[in-house]
């Protein structure tokens, strides 16, 4: 009985892990700079992302703040 319930946890573990794996997949796709005029737009405040942090990730769709408040809140 004990492998039938050891079966079923790993099966439910390796279906969870692939649909986090297609969610921040999806989640990567859908994240889309956008830009107003010369400035790009945080998707998360709507403010313009600093040029320092686009000078080294010319494709972050967020600004410093929102993404390490992003990153604070994944990390738990």
């Amino acid at each position: 009985m004990s492998d039938i319930i050891d079966d079923a946890n790993e099966r439910a573990e390796m279906f969870l892990e692939h649909s986090l794996q297609q969610h921040r997949k999806r989640t990567r796709e859908d994240e889309v700079q956008i830009q107003i005029g010369d400035d790009v737009i945080c998707i998360d405040c709507y403010g313009p992302i600093e040029s320092q942090r686009l000078k080294f990730l010319p494709r972050a769709v967020r600004c410093v703040c929102c993404q390490q408040i992003r990153e604070r809140s994944h990390a738990r």
